[in-house]
């Protein structure tokens, strides 16, 4: 089966033809294979618009493979709740009736039906009860047939799996009986008008009948006795054997939203959703690893994608060996990673017995993530044939996973997904690794990073394995060596690619054999001459020039290859570290002026990035916050608190840090108090003091995720928020006591001003006074990126459109968009300049005009850091804190100079210096040292 649909990447299988999908930008989806001819519902549920059910997002018909995409929605179904926890009761079964009465009036509004709704095709996620499966036909009962399901459901969920519907030919609803054993011989319903009839009106003269045979019901209130008479009396109505006299589902909801039950609260999962995407699990997982661990997962990973004739990644299997050969001190760490990856579903590992890395236990099947597992769904749901072209999917072998419940037919017994082929099979089969699903390379944005970090190299490095694996197996023959060009291409790959992976023993002595073979060949040929000598005087001097051309020749190929490895590497180090960028662009030109030089020196001289600072002891587990004037950088490292001066690099202060792990740390506004937030209590140290880290006071956060802390701008405000699960609080420090408790706030310069942010009933609230003025306009705006001007009286917010300034009555200021829209914001002292970054992009508006005054790439962060910007006082230097306690200085009145590679290279001479020795032994090893300057 192919990794991909379309724009979408598969992850796991859901259930019967469902399966979790990704786009290109790591959103997740349900994908569904639809059979070879798709119903004809599709188009019309594309139209459906409703909060209650899951949006189909997308649709392919006509190619080879149809298939449909709808909005994936987290939680358990209802199926799996009752199952479970038992039947629900009471007001919860209004709130579920009013639920799924809303979702289907939505869809019978769109001129489409639903067709299948069952206990496993209702997701009880965050928001409440959502439809799930929409578009994929039914059993041609139309709107009365979804209204006859809406009462099904309600006796399931009111008697549990165990049903109470009883089959034909008995009177009564006894407890044994199947729920979902729909009616086969109920015609479609002639679509005509049934508004005037009232839900559950019957005939004076007409006695309560059962939904099943219609025959009269008994009287003791034994039939659906679980259900109150006001929804009971929808329920019967809804069950009504004459299609013609069920209601409709807009009529079911006028009746509910009569009952005061239906309209009081949502109905939740009983337990908080713990379904994370794909991404999240394996960036989790990351984050719990060991530094030594964490820095093979890149390398592991890299060598597990590959490249597809299109040109786009793919998945690739690896062999073990080719995984720890060379790399003995490593083995264990390489074992653990491997492990921890496969036992959370995200690698699958074969193995060969006769391996000699194999390991000495059997390996047993990766095991479902222990957040996602759940019982299978209800036996009511029945999925549609997928397409034939991927029916061999179902006899490629079992492979457990992970599942999300909710989105997908059952089938018998544990849940289960085959690993889809990878395109790029290029290690031998039995003996294996392989990423379980294409889906994480979208889906980990840290992957993500890493490959298109090493995209250029990848295809050179997959050439280079290969060959040197052919090299290895042929008993290593000069005539498989790369020689010229392939040679060079490779030698290039070799310096420029050891960032994130590392040549095994195998590639490197393949290398080293080409190398060797060359300058043999070269030295060959200068013997040759030489037996010349003798013939003639003119033969001798033409034999010398010969020579000396060749020898210069091969020279000046080594030059000039190493003259590339130097720009490739430049143009991979310049996001990072911008400085040893431009010096390893000066030696590409020193070493050869080759076009890849010339562009490296252009690049350099276009960087607006002109400084970097990296804190000694930082690294992917250390927690770091940028002073708001930039200066100052604070660390916390394996429990050890330390602050720099991001300007000269000098450690100002250092003490312990606090006995409870820290979740987030924040600077006070004028630099001197660095808050740290823990799990359940904060502290505060004066970095001037001379004193350790303060008392624990208020509250902290508890749970894991995206999560940061900030100061309100007058210092007496401390926020604190978890992303993920929608923690937050404020604390007032002044009276120590809790603020704004279960409100989005953004307070203003001074503290005098806040916006509390409520949907319609949002407000502007004068803190000094107490005033409050309605500020209903900013209903739907993302609390999190707006940011007040200094003065106090506009608010920058960055929404999907682009970011606005907004007067405080809402009357916007500027006359267009500043677009793109990454994320936070942050405004200059003198409010005249506009900073915004998200995990690996900073960019910076002049706000007078909308000018952008720079727009740069940074060191990815990762989902759960993002950058942090902070605008010297002058307005000149932007200081940005990304990934790993690294702080760019970025000039905002940089100008871009002519292309001039001679005084470029001047330049980067008087204010860099070239490479020192050490660092040309790191990125140049394959040439002797020579300085650049």
């Amino acid at each position: 089966m192919t990794d991909r649909l379309g724009g979408y990447w598969l992850g796991s299988r859901l259930g019967g033809a469902v399966h979790d999908a990704y786009d290109e930008s790591g959103t997740r989806y349900a994908l569904t294979l639809l059979p070879s001819r798709p119903p004809h519902q599709v188009k019309a549920a594309m139209q459906v618009r409703a909060r209650s059910v899951a949006r189909v997002v997308d649709a392919c018909l006509d190619g080879d493979v149809p298939y449909l995409v709808s909005e994936y929605v987290p939680g358990p179904t209802l199926g799996e709740v009752v199952g479970r926890r038992g039947p629900y009761e009471g007001d919860d079964l209004y709130r579920l009736a009013a639920a799924t009465a809303t979702a289907l009036a939505a869809i019978h509004e769109a001129g489409t039906v639903h067709g299948g709704l069952t206990p496993d095709r209702v997701v009880l996620g965050a928001e409440g009860p959502r439809l799930v499966g929409l578009g994929l036909g039914g059993d041609g009962s139309g709107a009365p047939g979804d209204v006859r399901d809406w009462g099904r459901l309600l006796v399931f969920a009111a008697y549990g799996p165990s049903g109470a519907l009883p089959p034909d030919g008995q009177d009564r609803l006894p407890d044994q009986a199947p729920v979902a054993d729909r009616s086969r011989d109920q015609a479609p319903l002639a679509d005509q008008p049934r508004d005037q009839a009232p839900v559950a009106d019957r005939s004076r003269d007409e006695p309560p009948r059962s939904p099943v045979r219609g025959r009269p019901v008994d009287q003791s209130g034994r039939l659906l006795d679980r259900l109150d008479r006001p929804l009971r009396e929808l329920v019967l109505a809804a069950l009504r054997r004459d299609p013609d006299r069920r209601p409709r589902a807009h009529q079911l909801l006028l009746s509910l939203l009569d009952v005061p039950q239906s309209q009081q609260g949502r109905l939740l999962p009983p337990e908080p959703v713990d379904d994370p995407p794909l991404g999240t699990r394996a960036e989790s997982l990351y984050l719990q690893l060991g530094r030594a661990d964490q820095d093979l997962v890149p390398e592991v990973f890299l060598r597990l994608v590959g490249m597809a004739p299109d040109g786009t990644d793919t998945r690739r299997r690896a062999t073990r060996t080719e995984l720890v050969t060379g790399r003995p001190p490593e083995q264990a760490a390489l074992d653990h990673v491997l492990k921890a990856y496969t036992e959370a579903g995200l690698i699958t590992q074969t193995h060969d017995p006769n391996s000699p890395t194999a390991p000495n236990h059997r390996p047993s099947a990766p095991t479902l993530h222990p957040t996602l597992s759940a019982p299978a769904p209800h036996p009511s749901l029945t999925a549609p044939a997928p397409h034939p072209s991927l029916a061999a999917q179902n006899s490629s072998g079992p492979h457990p996973t992970s599942i999300a419940p909710g989105h997908g037919p059952n089938s018998s017994g544990p849940r289960q997904t085959p690993a889809p082929e990878p395109t790029d099979q290029s290690g031998p089969p039995g003996d294996g690794v392989i990423i379980a699903h294409a889906a994480l390379l979208r889906a980990w944005p840290r992957l993500h990073e890493w490959l298109d970090a090493e995209r250029d190299g990848l295809a050179v490095h997959r050439d280079l394995t290969r060959a040197a694996r052919r090299w290895e197996t042929g008993g290593r023959r000069e005539a498989d060596l790369f020689q010229e060009d392939e040679l060079d291409r490779a030698l290039a790959w070799a310096a420029s690619g050891r960032r994130r992976v590392t040549l095994s023993a195998a590639e490197q002595a393949f290398l080293d054999g080409g190398r060797a073979l060359v300058r043999g060949r070269a030295r060959g040929r200068r013997r040759a001459m030489a037996v010349l000598a003798s013939v003639t005087l003119v033969a001798v001097l033409a034999a010398i020039v010969v020579a000396v051309w060749q020898n210069g020749t091969a020279d000046g190929k080594l030059d000039q290859a190493m003259a590339r490895v130097a720009a490739s590497r430049a143009r991979a180090l310049r996001a990072a570290d911008p400085v040893t960028a431009r010096r390893l662009s000066l030696a590409a030109w020193r070493l050869a002026p080759v076009a890849e030089a010339r562009a490296a020196l252009a690049d350099s001289a276009a960087d607006p990035a002109v400084d970097v600072f990296a804190a000694p002891d930082g690294g992917a587990r250390s927690l770091d916050a940028l002073s708001d004037d930039g200066t100052r950088l604070a660390a916390l490292t394996d429990g050890t608190l330390r602050v720099y001066d991001t300007l000269s690099g000098r450690q100002l202060a250092t003490t312990a840090g606090p006995a409870q792990s820290v979740r987030a740390m924040a600077w006070s506004p004028d630099g001197r108090t660095l808050a740290l937030v823990g799990v359940d209590r904060s502290y505060l140290w004066n970095t001037a003091s001379g004193a350790g880290v303060g008392p624990p006071f208020g509250r902290g956060l508890g749970a894991p995720g995206q999560q940061s802390a900030w100061f309100s701008p007058g210092g007496g405000l401390l926020f604190a928020a978890a992303r993920q699960s929608g923690e937050r609080w404020a604390w007032n420090l002044r009276t120590g006591r809790a603020a704004f408790v279960g409100q989005y706030v953004v307070v203003g310069p001074r503290d005098r001003v806040a916006l509390v942010f409520a949907g319609t009933r949002s407000e502007v609230v004068r803190l000094s006074t107490g005033a409050r003025t309605p500020a209903p306009w900013l209903d739907r705006m993302p609390w999190e990126y707006a940011v007040f001007s200094p003065e106090g009286e506009r608010v920058a917010i960055a929404e999907e459109t682009g970011v606005q300034i907004y007067a405080l009555n809402g009357v916007p200021v500027l006359p267009a968009r500043l677009r793109p829209s990454p994320g936070h914001l942050r405004f200059s002292t003198d409010g005249q300049l506009l900073a915004s970054t998200d995990s690996d992009r900073v960019r910076v508006w002049r706000v007078a005009d909308g000018t952008r005054l720079t727009d740069r790439q940074v060191p990815a962060t990762g989902t759960d850091r993002p950058a942090q910007a902070a605008l010297a006082p002058d307005g000149r230097w932007l200081r940005v804190l990304a990934d790993h306690g690294t702080v760019l200085t970025i000039d905002l009145a940089h100008a871009t100079p002519p292309p001039d590679p001679a005084r470029s290279a001047a330049s980067i001479c008087g204010r860099y210096g070239g490479l020192s020795q050490p660092d040309w032994n790191q990125y140049l090893s394959e040439v002797p040292y020579r300085p650049a300057c």
